[in-house]
């Protein structure tokens, strides 16, 4: 096989999907020769008319020869060419010994569930597939693709495998694979496409996996949920880019809850992987080298998304670019050698960088700066225990100012490097301790290690029902497990310096949590919740507002940090520092008769380091809680 094919895993897999295959199709054999000089023992000598002769559970056997047909294909059926069984990758048999789907007709248009293409060669023309569970397998497609447009919470798998794809020599893109809406439950792997594209848009549950794109071609993924893009190749030609391309693996516009990883992507004449506008998507394990612009693009409102434990290198622009970007996590990325930068947050849009954590990187031999924080756009972003060294310019700059770190809009903590702009951004050699320091406005904080004490203030709390101290994120925590006894909670009481309309709450709990702090008794105080996995702000026995359908607690069984801040009308929820989007919440607490608890009678597990501010923190203080982990804040 050619280099860049990669192999299937497991031949002995395919064997078995033959086997089953014959199982599914054990119908009578049709045979087809188009001019009847080939098979001696032809039925027909169109496909047309032998799938209209077939019925459901028969195979038609197709000799080689040409065939300038577009074929409507209503039943299930296993259509075999005479490369049936050969897999399609760097195929090169002699036009003569293959069964050609001539581009004077349209090819095959799939218009039942669980129809097999096996084998064939479409010169200019495609395979359309219109109902799920199709198979295309071991197929050459020149100039034109698959296209696929299903629906059905419950379709069974659709199949593309082992095909090649040529696109032609200019780079103008061959339809190469394309589903569109709203295909669902799909598998595209171990094919080739040769300066052709990959096109997932509005396409849910589709794996891409062990595809080699070569050329000027790339991966697009618009509007697309819950997939996965794992172990491909995606190799550029640098000087011959696709006219629509944007990087080598594309997360565009709506595009959620989808996997990149264990990629090889390089020599894209753009940038590598571009997530733009799409939320809540892992990019990790990644190689990304040798692109002729940045490596990894968080742009244009890309928000909640995990960038990790990439290796970025040898990029002719910079490794890591933000830009207009919320909410990200970038962490334990190796960005070395890139020509520009190696992180940069803020570039050309008239969006916010806000609410990133750049956290535990190596970034050096970069030939301009390490990290780099270039527009005034750039704020409450949390750059930690990173490690910036042998960056050509500077190795840590920050040209925000605020009343952050050193003067900036961010916060930067712990992190090693050699020269930084303003000074203290990064140093040679860390002393800060590995604590938070706790953010001004500090109102109560009830750590839960011995007592129910609050040792920021002296709003100290009644234990009741079965509480006892045990281990917890940091040092040890409450344990309202209220078993055997209940309601077990700690009760705090209404002291005035509590009764605020903006503040912030926050917490990190482990269990079937309900009522995680506030004011649980009464009516008309704010407590913050746990409603059916989704964190909630209540007036409570009024109204309340939600973190859905963003943030949601999906495993009991670890450690969450929680929070909420409240800054007048706006709401902004936290879940393991990842935040919501803004939400209005328009109403005005009251405080006769209610009492503030932590925990409450139907609260069923660990709840630790609880606190109250006087103010809403910024994303970057939220951040810095989260990320100092079993460290905590700093205590007195």
């Amino acid at each position: 096989m050619p280099e860049s094919v990669a192999p299937d895993a497991d031949a002995s897999l395919e064997a078995a999907e033959y086997e089953a295959e014959d199982a599914l199709f054990d119908g009578d054999t049709i045979v087809v020769d188009d001019d009847g000089e080939d098979c001696d023992d032809a039925d027909f000598t169109t496909i047309q008319d032998a799938v209209d002769a077939a019925f459901d559970g028969d195979t038609i056997r197709v000799c080689e020869g040409t065939y300038p047909e577009t074929v409507l294909i209503d039943k299930r059926l296993r259509l075999r060419g005479e490369q049936h069984g050969e897999d399609g990758r760097g195929r090169d048999e002699p036009l003569s010994d293959e069964s050609v789907i001539d581009g004077l007709g349209n090819g095959f248009q799939l218009l039942a569930e669980g129809i097999v293409v096996d084998g064939f060669l479409f010169d200019r023309s495609r395979v359309d597939i219109d109902f799920a569970g199709a198979n295309v397998k071991n197929n050459i497609f020149e100039r034109q693709g698959v296209n696929a447009e299903f629906n059905g919470p419950d379709s069974p798998l659709t199949r593309i495998r082992r095909n090649e794809f040529r696109g032609g020599d200019d780079p103008e893109p061959g339809i190469g694979i394309h589903l569109d809406f709203p295909s669902t439950n799909t598998e595209i792997a171990y094919n080739r496409l040769l300066n052709s594209s990959m096109t997932l848009t509005e396409s849910v549950r589709t794996r891409v996996r062990n595809n080699v794109v070569r050329g000027g071609g790339s991966i697009f993924l618009t509007e697309s949920v819950d997939s996965e893009v794992t172990e491909n190749r995606v190799i550029g030609s640098k000087d011959e880019p696709l006219a629509d391309a944007h990087g080598g693996i594309n997360v565009r516009r709506g595009t959620t809850n989808t996997t990149v990883r264990h990629n090889l992507v390089k020599l894209s004449e753009r940038a590598g992987i571009v997530v733009d506008s799409s939320n809540a998507n892992v990019i990790k394990d990644n190689k990304v080298e040798d692109n002729d612009e940045d490596g990894i693009v968080l742009v244009d409102g890309a928000s909640r998304n995990v960038v990790k434990d990439n290796n970025i290198t040898h990029n002719s622009r910079h490794g890591i670019v933000l830009d207009g970007a919320y909410g990200n996590l970038v962490k334990d990325n190796e960005v070395e050698e890139n020509v520009g930068s190696g992180i940069v947050l803020g570039f050309t849009t008239s969006f916010l960088t806000e609410a990133n954590a750049i956290v535990d990187n190596e970034v050096e031999d970069n030939e301009e700066n390490g990290i780099s924080v270039v527009a005034a756009g750039v704020l409450n972003n949390l750059f930690r225990e990173n490690e910036v060294r042998g960056n050509d310019v500077v190795d840590c700059l920050d040209q925000s100012t605020d009343t952050g770190t050193e003067g900036t809009a961010n916060i930067w903590r712990r992190n090693e490097g050699g020269d930084s702009d303003p000074d203290g951004l990064c140093v040679d050699e860390v002393e800060e301790p590995e604590c938070a320091p706790p953010p001004p406005d500090l109102v109560s904080w009830w750590p839960g290690d011995v007592d129910a004490d609050d040792i920021a203030d002296d709003n100290d709390g009644t234990i009741t029902g079965d509480v006892e101290f045990e281990d917890g994120k940091v040092d040890d925590a409450f344990n309202l497990d209220n078993e055997p006894v209940g309601p077990s909670q700690v009760v705090i009481g209404n002291p005035a310096n509590l009764q605020l309309q903006s503040f912030t709450l926050d917490a990190w709990i482990r269990g079937d949590a309900t009522s995680v702090v506030g004011y649980t008794a009464g009516t008309g105080g704010y407590q913050l919740l746990i409603n059916n996995g989704f964190l909630s702000l209540s007036k409570t026995g009024v109204s309340n507002v939600n973190s859905a359908p963003e943030l949601r607690i999906t495993d009991e069984d670890d450690w969450h940090h929680v929070a909420v801040t409240k800054d007048g009308d706006e709401v902004i929820f936290y879940l393991d520092g990842f935040p919501s989007d803004p939400r209005l919440y328009e109403v005005l607490f009251e405080f006769t008769g209610v009492t503030f608890t932590l925990g409450s009678g139907s609260y069923h597990g660990r709840l630790d380091e609880v606190e109250a501010f006087s103010r809403a923190l910024n994303a970057a203080e939220i951040l810095d809680i989260f990320h100092a982990g079993h460290d905590g804040k700093c205590k007195p």
